[in-house]
């Protein structure tokens, strides 16, 4: 049929011819191509959309006309028609990106309408892995720490294959390096190298790869499973016994030396030497113990004392890798034992006397023995030297007595020679001091000396204070006894406080070429604090009010366990450190200057300053204060007056009562006094100027004062003025602000 003929008229129906205008191809497949396995089936649909007549449906591969493996499924819907073929398509590799489609036409002149192209792509699973290297007994020896390359490939695939690598359950693909053979066909030869470094942890472990190119194929194509035998070189051997480099065998004696290496991997071979001669046969033959998987080798030798050996060196050697060097035993010397075959003492005196800090020359001990002997100068404090001779370079006074040298090897009996020793030395001098009453007013000194010779010149006592010399020994010499090691005080105040030391030799000098030594003791004198702050007269501390005070005491007490604070004797209360209050108080350590007996010296350590810091001065801070100072041994309190000195404040609330013909009262609220005695100024005045003044003394007790002016006029207007006056100065005048008049004078 042609297009010309689209309309046909048949018996009395009129039929309209319907042209193909789509083919749909189906399946269809992401990006319009097909991963097909070789050999696999696959059905493919071609159909039209509907028309009249039915179309012919052809099928192509890359051109070639496919269609005789092909059906056509005509499909009818009431008079018109949708054309449907059906391919049964099996993969071949020949296929391999090539195009699959197909066309229809329904009509002869028309032109035909082709369906989408579907690439078609071949899939060649992996189906063979292989590892390298791979020994035929399918175990791999690998030395600890050494790397080992490890190849695994694919047979020819496509696409491109995926490698994994074992090592037991652990997989190490992260350390592999994969590449890619490419073949025909595009198909391609995957490889992955594997740089594995040996651990001993691995060992007995199996490594293997596998490999697959298909995603979601759960058939994973694996090499052969080679088994990796970890190999640790020995890495040291060791001699028992250890410590000293020499090897003590007396002779005909028979002596255990044994040769352990550390773990190894496999068995190690333990061979040893005399000189240059293996003497392997001698020992034992090793053993190995098992430790784990691994193995300590050892070896025993019993060795028999020969006088041929002596000074030979006598070590072992191991190994147990084929090609590994050797690890070997450090070299100890063999001594043949021998005893002491004769013994002598130069020189041969036998009494010796020497001052302190003086030298002896040496005093040989000495024998013939092999090995040498061992040589021992002991004495009767302890003293132990291990050497031939004893010498004193700058002998002690500990070192006079008995000394013994005595030598010896195990080998021999032993052999000894005594010698004493005598040291001369000056006095260690220490003093005493004990108090003679029960209130430590009393102390006596005794001076002791303990020297060699033993007889002592006393040569008197020395009081010093802060590195000064208070009183010195012709001072102090009315309270020595007649030897003068004896030194008494009574009375003690506090400037008997420091250090006393005595005198005393022997005649022997010390280590500085000095034979007068001497000795000191410490005397603290307990006592009642002492004040060394001078207080103003009457003990009054004044500033004007709202003024600053800072009174600084500064005293020193001893015993020095203080408790000290601050009374307000006025207000009968401790002083509160209050910022609100205006009042701060520090007592803390300081250094205080004085003269102890005309010299002047530095207090510390026991010196303190005590601050009382007032600011802002008013009569509610105004007082007395005291320090009291607890020592626990006596008392002190210290009393300071703390006053405001200014003139006085301006007098307030002026005003008048009282008013009669020839007389008023006068009334004003006080103000402050300035510290001091104050009075109050009146004066009345009239229009003419005349006035009347008072001076009337300031009542302390109340507030408000008052005073009465007579002598007035009756009916006349007076102006009044006050102010306060004191030895400081006088306060701003106040006025009232209206006049008063007096009242008329009575008719009667």
């Amino acid at each position: 049929m042609t297009s010309d003929n689209l309309c046909m008229q048949t018996g009395l129906i009129k039929v309209i011819s319907v042209p193909v205008t789509t083919v749909i191809l189906t399946p269809a497949f992401p990006n319009n191509i097909i991963y097909i396995l070789e050999e696999e089936k696959l059905f493919f649909t071609c159909t039209t959309d509907l028309i009249r007549p039915a179309a012919w449906i052809q099928w192509f591969i890359d051109g070639k006309n496919i269609s005789n493996q092909a059906q056509t499924q005509p499909r009818l819907e009431e008079d018109i028609v949708k054309s449907s073929s059906r391919l049964n398509y099996i993969g071949i590799d020949t296929d391999h990106e090539k195009h699959i489609y197909c066309n229809a036409v329904n009509f002869e002149d028309r032109p035909k309408v082709e369906s989408k192209n579907i690439s078609i792509y071949i899939v060649v699973p992996v189906i063979g892995v292989s590892i390298i290297p791979a020994p035929d007994s399918r175990v791999k020896d690998i030395i600890e720490g050494d790397t080992q390359n490890f190849t695994c490939s694919t047979e020819l695939s496509r696409p491109d294959a995926w490698i994994h690598w074992y090592i037991g359950e652990k997989n190490l693909t992260s350390q592999a390096q994969t590449s890619v053979i490419p073949n025909e066909g595009n198909k391609s030869v995957s490889l992955s190298l594997l740089v594995y470094t040996g651990n001993d942890g691995d060992h007995n472990k199996s490594i293997y790869c596998n490999s697959t190119n298909i995603y979601g194929n759960t058939k994973v194509v694996k090499s052969t499973e080679i088994s990796i035998n970890i190999q640790i070189p020995v890495s040291t051997v060791t001699m028992i016994p250890v410590g000293d480099s020499n090897i003590d065998v007396e002779e005909g004696q028979t002596r255990n030396i044994t040769c352990t290496t550390s773990e190894s991997r496999p068995v190690s071979l333990i061979q040893w030497y005399i000189g240059n001669l293996n003497v392997t046969r001698l020992a034992q033959p090793h053993t190995s113990q098992p430790d784990g998987d691994k193995f300590i080798s050892s070896s025993s030798l019993v060795y028999t004392g020969n006088d041929s050996d002596h000074d030979k060196a006598i070590f072992c050697d191991a190994y147990n890798i084929y090609g590994r060097d050797k690890v070997s035993t450090t070299k100890k010397l063999i001594y043949i034992l021998t005893g002491p075959k004769k013994v002598s003492l130069d020189p041969i005196n036998d009494i010796y006397t020497v001052n302190e800090s003086k030298g002896i020359s040496k005093i040989k001990c000495l024998a013939t023995c092999r090995p040498d002997c061992n040589y021992t100068w002991t004495g009767t404090t302890g003293f132990a030297k291990y050497q031939s001779y004893l010498q004193f370079v700058s002998i002690n006074r500990n070192q006079s007595g008995i000394y013994v040298c005595t030598a010896n090897n195990d080998y021999g009996e032993n052999t000894s020679k005594n010698i004493e020793i005598t040291v001369h030395y000056p006095p260690d001098v220490s003093v005493d001091h004990t108090f003679t009453d029960d209130d430590e007013s009393e102390v006596s000194f005794v001076c002791n000396a303990s020297g060699i010779p033993s007889t002592y010149a006393y040569s008197g006592w020395t009081q010093t204070f802060d590195g000064h010399v208070i009183r010195n020994s012709s001072a102090l010499s009315y309270f020595t006894n007649d030897d003068k090691k004896t030194l008494s005080l009574s009375r003690l105040f506090y400037q008997d406080a420091g250090s006393y030391t005595c005198y005393v030799d022997n005649g022997v000098p010390d280590r500085n070429d000095q034979v007068l030594q001497f000795g000191q003791e410490q005397l603290y004198v307990k006592g009642s604090p002492v004040l060394l702050t001078d207080l103003p007269p009457d003990d009054t501390f004044s500033t004007k009010r709202g003024g600053n005070i800072t009174v600084v005491l500064r005293f020193f007490t001893f015993p020095d366990k203080i408790e000290a604070h601050w009374y307000n004797a006025s207000s009968e209360s401790s002083v509160e450190e209050n910022i609100n209050n205006g009042i701060t108080t520090s007592i803390q350590r300081t250094n205080i200057e004085t003269k102890f007996y005309e010299t002047t010296v530095t207090v510390s350590n026991y010196a303190y300053e005590a601050v009382l810091d007032v600011s802002d001065l008013t009569e509610q801070i105004e007082g007395t204060y005291i320090l009291i100072v607890r020592n626990g041994f006596k008392d002190k309190n210290i009393s300071i007056n703390v006053v405001i000195s200014s003139k006085p404040d301006d007098p307030s609330e002026l005003n008048v009562t009282d008013i009669l013909s020839t007389e008023l009262t006068v009334l004003w609220n006080r103000g402050y006094s300035g510290g001091h005695s104050q009075v109050f100024n009146v004066s009345v005045f009239d229009g003419n100027g005349k006035r009347i003044t008072k001076k009337i003394d300031d009542s302390y007790t109340v507030q408000k004062q008052e005073c009465k002016i007579t002598g007035l006029k009756p009916s006349t207007e007076y102006s009044i003025r006050l102010f306060a006056e004191n030895i400081i100065g006088k306060s701003n005048v106040i006025e009232m602000s209206t006049t008063i008049e007096t009242k008329a004078a009575a008719l009667f």
